[in-house]
């Protein structure tokens, strides 16, 4: 990845895209416009603008080697779905403040709560939930987790 042969439009159709996560397989973007989760292949084929249906106001979206998450922000919730888009559960994760974006690693799932200025977390199982993981950011927006930087941790400033 070094910023040449750059393809500005990968995948077309999809009406109000506002998060996007990538395995090793496939990309996964939020659709707000349609209340989906879309899916492609890498290399932008085999596109599926609904690949899952029902998700509430989705914002962000993250992929483990098992599960596909969501925010629902309308509904206050995080989504979950195996990767094959089975299983589906809109309500996986319940009582969220806006959700705005989500991330995962090898332990839990955490997500952005825009309304309540705090970051959530979870077990991947959904059990243990922490909407106030971190408390006094300003409107987050964003999550992200970094591999082998020592995730869990309260201090927002990884010490």
């Amino acid at each position: 990845m070094d910023g040449t042969n750059v393809t500005q439009t990968l995948v077309t159709g999809a009406s109000n895209p506002a998060g996007m996560a990538a395995d090793t397989s496939a990309i996964y973007w939020a659709d707000n416009g349609s209340h989906t989760i879309g899916r492609a292949d890498l290399n932008g084929k085999d596109v599926e603008q609904a690949f899952i249906t029902g998700a509430a106001g989705p914002r962000g979206v993250a992929v483990d080697k098992h599960h596909v998450y969501w925010t629902n922000s309308s509904t206050n919730t995080i989504g979950r779905a195996d990767l094959d888009g089975r299983n589906v559960v809109q309500n996986f994760i319940v009582g969220a403040s806006g959700p705005a974006n989500v991330a995962v690693d090898a332990q839990h799932v955490y997500w952005a709560n825009a309304v309540s200025g705090t970051i959530g977390r979870a077990g991947l199982d959904g059990q243990d939930v922490d909407q106030a993981f971190i408390t006094g950011a300003a409107g987050p927006r964003g999550v992200a987790v970094v591999p082998g930087k020592g995730h869990g941790r309260k201090d927002p400033h990884g010490r």
